[in-house]
Formats: C-alpha cells, structure tokens, sequence
C-alpha cells in the first residue's frame, strides 16, 4: 500500500484520511465499506467548507442533500463524465 499523506492542512481531512490507515487491518472484501465512509465524509467536509465560503449556515449543505433524497454514501459523481488523461470520446 503507498504511503498516506501526513497532514493536508485541514485537520477534518486529516482525520478522515487517517482512518484509510485501517485498511491493511482488513480483509480486501470489507475495503469499499472504508472507502465509502471515507468519500461520504469527504463530501461532508467539501460541502460544509462551500457553505462556509457562501456564507451559508454551517450544516446547509448536508440538510440540501438530505432534501434531495441523498445520504452518507449516495455518490453524486457522473461518472460517464469522469475521464482517464487521453481518453477520448469514441
């Protein structure tokens, strides 16, 4: 496994990405459990931190995502939108 980073600068990250350290403690079939925990919590943070910069009270972002029927782990990604460098439409 590659080493984790030690700090990123924002101790919420930190925490979460800290948590990844479990993984070598786990049977590879209990991993994407990890790294669902760890994405949900990530857009937590990314949301609250864009509240922040709006000026939105804190916890909006999550409230919005519990309105539009999302939880801790419904990923949002479009993912046919997400594309390898070089990969082209064909």
């Amino acid at each position: 496994m590659s080493e984790l980073p030690e700090e990123t600068g924002d101790p919420r990250v930190d925490a979460i990405v800290g948590g990844l350290g479990r993984l070598a403690e786990l049977p590879v079939s209990e991993h994407v459990t990890v790294f669902d925990e760890a994405f949900s919590g990530l857009e937590a943070t990314l949301a609250a931190a864009e509240d922040a910069a709006e000026g939105a009270p804190e916890g909006a972002g999550a409230e919005a995502a519990q309105r539009a029927g999302r939880g801790p782990g419904d990923h949002v990604t479009d993912h046919a939108a997400v594309r390898a460098p070089g990969m082209d439409d064909r």
